[in-house]
């Protein structure tokens, strides 16, 4: 019998897989990821890319327009304000039409061959599959503040040490766990680590970052972590401040290309929309 991520696509899920890249100030190692996670579709596994810019001060997204003119299989969404990594990320997964997502960096620091690692996982009966680094390339003050929100992270969702963005899980954990409580500092890994009945830790080779330096100060960092670990909380204990997904208003995204043509999305179609109708 075919395995989850391999079978054909069913009437329900367009893809057998999506994978979600947010970026910022990613122009140039875009073409590189874009060609190597491509080359990860064959006839038996049809994967969907989607690319989220972040309001990008060099218009990332913008290098992979064309593209998905040509590319039914590739979605480019540019957001027309900037808001934060997990954001951008819940956005592209509202496009996802995989029964597996996979959400990474855009950096190239986790190799995309590694996804095969992850998706290896899922198909032997893990929902969700979280990569975690052997080799980190942090200055110590940035690695100390890693080690304390990681740890405190661990203690509320049990996810492992040293995860990070790229992970894999099935579809249902989206809508169980992460769509309907997604709130407005939303933290990805926790919420579908909470929702998971399954989980497995990775282990992967973390790479030095080819071009540029992270988008985030020290004190961003802290901010967000702080953010994040108040909405794993809340989802945690189930409290009624945490809004359904459809309840937001999103900045409209500046344009979207998905299907292999330009499509217009309003801020009341994204308000709206809520994946569990």
């Amino acid at each position: 019998m075919a395995s989850k991520v391999e079978r054909l696509v069913t009437s329900r899920f367009q893809h057998n897989v999506s994978i979600v890249v947010p970026l910022y100030r990613n122009r140039e190692t875009l073409r590189e990821l874009y060609s190597r996670l491509a080359a990860l579709r064959s006839a038996s596994r049809r994967v969907q890319l989607i690319f989220v810019d972040d309001n990008c001060p060099d218009c990332s997204g913008e290098c992979l327009r064309t593209d998905a003119v040509n590319d039914p299989d590739l979605t480019v969404i540019a957001l027309s304000g900037n808001k934060g990594q997990q954001t951008a990320v819940v956005v592209g997964t509202a496009f996802a039409t995989g029964e597996v997502i996979v959400t990474m960096d855009g950096d190239l620091q986790d190799r995309p061959e590694d996804v095969e690692k992850l998706l290896s996982e899922i198909e032997s009966g893990a929902d969700f599959a979280v990569a975690v680094r052997s080799i980190r390339f942090q200055s110590r003050s940035r690695a100390a503040t890693s080690r304390v929100f990681k740890s405190v992270m661990s203690l509320v969702s049990g996810l492992p040490h040293n995860y990070g963005m790229f992970c894999a899980a099935d579809r249902r954990l989206y809508e169980q766990g992460v769509w309907p409580y997604a709130s407005q500092s939303p933290y990805i890994p926790g919420l579908l680590a909470l929702a998971s009945r399954r989980h497995v830790a990775v282990p992967i080779e973390r790479r030095h970052r080819p071009i540029g330096r992270s988008a985030y100060s020290s004190i961003d960092r802290v901010i967000l972590g702080i953010r994040s670990i108040n909405s794993v909380m809340m989802r945690r204990a189930s409290s009624r401040r945490f809004r359904k997904f459809a309840e937001f208003t999103l900045a409209p995204p500046k344009w979207v290309v998905q299907d292999g043509r330009e499509i217009t999305i309003s801020a009341t179609t994204i308000h709206n929309w809520s994946p569990l109708r």
